[in-house]
């Protein structure tokens, strides 16, 4: 697991739960694989056990993870995820989009921004 940053404004649940989710979605913890336990993450992490569960139940909000009593949390299968990052993305571009008209940028360089951040920033 990645380390902390203690100057980031995030706080530290928040840290711990995109650096889980970002495992997740990089397929770093793989489909119904559990998670480590929060008494480990937090003595890894050298954080209150609170924290990490505070970390693990906002990760399971978002729907990433499901718990079973007594046995831990589990990442949910590769259909699930997929599902739930187009709906964060969805989310996410609607916000934008309404942003920018709310700001009158036109359609077109909408476009031509999109177009140049794609070309900025593909991978191949």
């Amino acid at each position: 697991m990645n380390q902390l940053n203690i100057e980031n404004k995030l706080p530290i649940y928040k840290q711990i739960s995109e650096m889980i989710i970002k495992d997740i979605i990089e397929n770093r913890i793989s489909e119904n694989q559990r998670l480590p336990s929060i008494r480990s993450v937090s003595k890894e992490l050298k954080v209150n056990t609170l924290t990490v569960q505070k970390a693990y139940k906002d990760i399971e909000r978002k729907g990433y993870i499901y718990s079973i009593k007594g046995k831990g949390y589990f990442s949910y299968d590769k259909n699930h995820i997929k599902k739930i990052r187009e709906t964060t993305v969805k989310e996410k571009l609607d916000n934008l989009f309404r942003e920018m008209i709310g700001l009158n940028i036109k359609k077109d360089e909408i476009d031509k921004t999109i177009s140049s951040f794609y070309t900025q920033n593909r991978k191949e």
